[in-house]
């Protein structure tokens, strides 16, 4: 049966396990994150407000800026 197919999320969630952590699921998963942070106009989507570096680091900008988050 393919993964898109599987109708149950646990059994998903499973299967992704099950590879997580081959050489294959490393790589892709590596990809995907750099091209997310390449595209600025997708970090309101997710939290990201850029480089805080020349702010002074998170702990003074964005650390607690979260709001889809419980405490």
């Amino acid at each position: 049966m393919a993964y898109a197919e599987v109708p149950w999320e646990a059994d998903r969630v499973a299967l992704l396990q099950g590879i997580e952590q081959s050489d294959f699921f490393k790589k892709v998963r590596g990809d995907l994150i750099v091209s997310l942070y390449n595209q600025k106009e997708l970090w309101p989507k997710f939290g990201y407000e850029g480089s805080s570096a020349e702010y002074g680091g998170y702990l003074k900008r964005g650390f607690a800026d979260i709001d889809w988050l419980k405490a």
